[in-house]
This record gives structure tokens, sequence and C-alpha cells, in this order.
């Protein structure tokens, strides 16, 4: 069973019913992990955005 990219939609129409779970769960797994990956980042840009105005706070007083 090979699970390369597919060309076309019709191609992935003659897929087995395997291989079509095996690719939407890969998928699937693959955009969590951006999901993720960019929930991360957007979290660290506020929590580097909070420290440097709570620095910027102190340095003021």
């Amino acid at each position: 069973m090979s699970l390369g990219l597919a060309s076309s939609v019709e191609e992935v129409g003659k897929w087995s019913l395997d291989q079509r779970i095996i690719m939407s769960n890969l998928s699937d797994k693959i955009l969590s992990e951006r999901i993720d990956q960019e929930s991360m980042a957007i979290q660290k840009g506020i929590t580097e955005f909070w420290n440097a105005l709570q620095n910027a706070n102190k340095n003021k007083s």
C-alpha cells in the first residue's frame, strides 16, 4: 500500500478505505501539531510582551 501524495481528487477516489483513513488521520495530526506550534508562539509572544511591560513599569518606579 503506497501512502504517497495524491496528484488529483480522482486518484484519492481510487484509494482503498484504509489508505483514506490513514491519510486523513495523518493530515489531522499534522494540522493539530501546526495549531499547537502556532498557539505556543502566540503564548510566547504574549509572555515576552507582558515581561517587557513589567520591566518597563519597574524601571519607571
